[in-house]
């Protein structure tokens, strides 16, 4: 299904990150993380979208496994500006996002859960209060569940 989003290249940047994460074990996963974090960067000041959310968000859970905590937090920063520019917070998002894919729609839903419980997560950390979590606005509807996830059934 993703070869067929017109959006496809858009893609190769979260694949970079999802094969950084698969690498962070190597020997050379230090100096491969910094090279991924600016490449990331880069890919992302061109354009700033949904997979861009999925990139920082998971490249700043790598970041923060490797105990780089400021870089962590900057990274999840930027995704939730890039999440709250394009109203990811909003219930309209996945759907007018979504290509009339209900995997597609829940994964954009499942995003910006994420994006809010690794925020949570990180205030906590800090003994810090969550910018998402002073945004009363949020209308985002919550993920289905697993199966009818797998199945391509959400509603």
């Amino acid at each position: 299904m993703l070869e067929t989003l017109p959006n496809h290249p858009r893609l190769e940047l979260l694949l970079l990150v999802l094969r950084s994460i698969g690498s962070l074990y190597s020997p050379f996963s230090q100096r491969h993380l910094e090279k991924i974090t600016n490449r990331i960067t880069t890919g992302i000041d061109t354009v700033q979208d949904a997979f861009s959310v999925q990139c920082l968000l998971l490249n700043s859970i790598a970041l923060y496994w490797c105990g780089q905590e400021q870089s962590s937090r900057e990274e999840i920063d930027h995704a939730i500006n890039i999440a709250l520019s394009i109203s990811m917070h909003s219930r309209d998002f996945a759907t007018a996002n979504g290509l009339e894919s209900p995997v597609l729609e829940e994964s954009w839903r499942r995003t910006w859960w994420q994006l809010c419980i690794v925020d949570a997560y990180y205030a906590a950390m800090l003994h810090q209060i969550s910018p998402l979590m002073r945004r009363p606005d949020i209308t985002t509807a919550l993920p289905c569940e697993e199966s009818e996830y797998e199945a391509g059934v959400c509603l």
